[in-house]
């Protein structure tokens, strides 16, 4: 979480947001997702209503594309508005 309050306070993941609500909407994230998810996976930024995920591995990444459709009905469920269009994950170095 410390990597990703730098990021939003340097003001890369705030386009359309304020910095404050762009961290309000990726902390989402947490409640969304289940503890094997939140263990492999970090909310990265939030761009144009496009999450940016980091993923532990390749594997990981691609079993959460075929969740990608649930989540952001989850994740738009839970912001009450339609905070995200999409998800990308990336590999996390």
């Amino acid at each position: 979480m410390p990597q990703l309050m730098k990021r939003i306070l340097e003001g890369r993941n705030t386009e359309g947001l304020t910095a404050v609500r762009a961290c309000r909407l990726m902390g989402l994230w947490q409640d969304i997702v289940d503890e094997k998810i939140k263990d492999v996976t970090e909310p990265i930024k939030l761009v144009n209503k496009v999450l940016f995920v980091g993923a532990k591995s390749a594997v990981w990444a691609q079993e959460l594309n075929y969740l990608k459709s649930d989540i952001i009905n989850k994740f738009n469920e839970y912001a009450k508005f339609e905070a995200i269009t999409d998800i990308h994950f990336r590999i996390m170095n």
